[in-house]
């Protein structure tokens, strides 16, 4: 398609990866090209490796795969309850656990369990954080560290990581999207925000001053309070797993401002000399409604690569970095093991729960049933890039 900068795949047959190729560019500024080394955010692909990470410590004697997961840990992470306390691991590798997926930090996160953990399937980010807290407990290794060990080295995974790492930083692509989604997310607080900080102003002009109309001082100082808290309160919730979006959104807001207050100006000074004074103050509104609307029309034609300068705290919901062909290794992994135990490989390939017409869910994994035969499968989105391995 016209509107994907850039591609990478890896094809595997009979059990080899039989051939990879890039297209279009990692990066359009610098006409950076593909290549099957290039490195992409592959998002919720994370839980897939997390869970290879977590069986791999059930094997080392670490972790239990059907004990009660909080007689395990030394330190609770879920607050004691009937259900809360019936978790095990494989309930969370196979998003049977009752944890639901709202991660959102504005709101605090929800550790609520809705049913009784492997009587159903409800597809769970919460549930892999709770996994991710357990790997790091009892490896006494961050999820990077953990994982590095557990998958990336023995599968010689070198282009993946968690994080941007020295290793793979250089060969990562940049994700692409129009600043619309940047500027309306950015929009959502920082208008209830800036109308809360002009009534202020409004208010204390007319106490101060015996006046309704602050003066432009007063007006700037209120954009600028508005600005940075609307910053603040977005990046509670998308500055540490993306980092890199939340500077987007920085300098999305800043040339939104710039391009505003430009076109507000200009058009101030005209309907000022036009307007002489007649009805100026409605127009003013006018136009500055009109300025914005403008503003947000030509961003939505605007597509911008996403920064890739700083690195995200490594979460197992979806800060994963990847190869098309570390993606295929891994894959090979699962279906003839050579790290992880046949045994074990099988218990991932099998369906564990049932996730909806003709799909179930492996220890990991989705399993996608035909009638040519079964198919595991995971993708990935995050802002700027889309994923797939079967």
């Amino acid at each position: 398609q016209d509107d994907i900068p850039g591609l990478s795949i890896a094809l595997i047959r009979d059990g080899k990866i039989v051939w990879t190729e890039g297209f279009g560019d990692a990066n359009t500024l610098s006409a950076e090209p593909v290549t099957p080394e290039t490195v992409f955010e592959v998002g919720s692909i994370s839980k897939a490796i997390a869970a290879y990470t977590a069986l791999r410590l059930v094997e080392e004697g670490k972790l239990s795969l059907d004990a009660r997961l909080s007689e395990q840990l030394s330190e609770p992470w879920l607050p004691p309850s009937a259900y809360g306390d019936q978790i095990t691991l494989r309930h969370l590798a196979s998003h049977s656990s009752g944890l639901g997926d709202n991660s959102d930090s504005l709101i605090g996160l929800d550790k609520s369990i809705a049913f009784r953990p492997g009587s159903s399937f409800s597809y769970s980010g919460v549930g892999m954080m709770y996994m991710q807290e357990a790997i790091e407990q009892v490896s006494g290794r961050s999820l990077e560290d953990a994982a590095r060990r557990a998958v990336f080295e023995p599968l010689d995974m070198a282009s993946s990581s968690f994080v941007n790492s020295v290793a793979v930083k250089p060969h990562l692509a940049s994700g692409y999207m129009d600043l619309n989604l940047a500027l309306m997310l950015f929009l959502i607080p920082f208008v209830p925000l800036f109308a809360a900080a002009s009534l202020l102003s409004t208010a204390g002009s007319r106490i101060l001053r015996g006046r309704w109309l602050p003066t432009w001082k007063v007006w700037l100082a209120a954009v600028v309070v508005a600005w940075m808290l609307s910053l603040s309160l977005v990046g509670l919730q998308w500055a540490a797993p993306l980092p890199n979006f939340m500077l987007l959104m920085a300098l999305s807001a800043v040339a939104l401002t710039l391009a505003f207050t430009g076109i507000f100006l200009a058009g101030r000074q005209i309907i000022a000399r036009l307007s002489r004074g007649r009805c100026g103050g409605v127009l003013q509104v006018i136009w500055a409604v009109i300025s914005i609307v403008v503003v947000l029309l030509v961003s939505g034609l605007i597509t911008v690569p996403v920064p890739r300068v700083l690195s995200p705290q490594p979460s197992a919901v979806g800060t994963l970095r990847a190869s098309a062909p570390d993606l295929a290794a891994f894959l090979l992994e699962l279906a003839d093991p050579q790290v992880l135990s046949r045994e074990m490989a099988a218990q991932m390939r099998a369906p564990q729960v049932g996730a909806g017409r003709d799909m179930s869910w492996g220890l990991g994994l989705g399993i996608a049933h035909a009638a040519e035969g079964d198919a595991l499968w995971q993708n990935g989105q995050t802002f700027g890039f889309r994923s797939l391995m079967v």
